[in-house]
């Protein structure tokens, strides 16, 4: 039996674009099949995106996961604000990732909240 989780990724609509570039470079279809996205205004009123994917098997031996965690980690590097919260099926596994304090933007429990609310 596969291994789900769910994951959401909070960044600027700037940031999007590179992921979905980074994406369309391999080849992938993971941003066609995303199950979730909600634009809003952070804290600092510039325009942010929260999107992801419910029940999704995110192992880094995909080409597509790795590509995007790869792009997420230079983010980091480069100071592009993002979140990243994977909840995967066992209550203790869950994962986090941000470059510096993003809080200006989002925090965590809002996240959570999102991924609570089905849509």
């Amino acid at each position: 039996m596969e291994y789900l989780s769910d994951v959401r990724i909070s960044t600027s609509k700037k940031a999007l674009r590179v992921i979905k570039e980074a994406l369309k470079e391999v080849k992938s279809n993971l941003w066609d099949v995303c199950d979730y996205i909600y634009e809003f205004t952070g804290r600092d009123n510039l325009k942010y995106v929260i999107f992801g994917w419910d029940n999704i098997e995110w192992f880094l031996n995909y080409k597509d996961i790795f590509t995007l965690e790869r792009t997420l980690k230079s983010f980091k590097a480069k100071g592009i604000p993002f979140k990243f919260i994977r909840i995967g099926e066992k209550a203790t596994d869950i994962e986090e990732d941000s470059n510096t304090d993003c809080n200006y933007f989002i925090n965590n429990a809002e996240i959570i909240n999102q991924m609570l609310q089905k849509v």
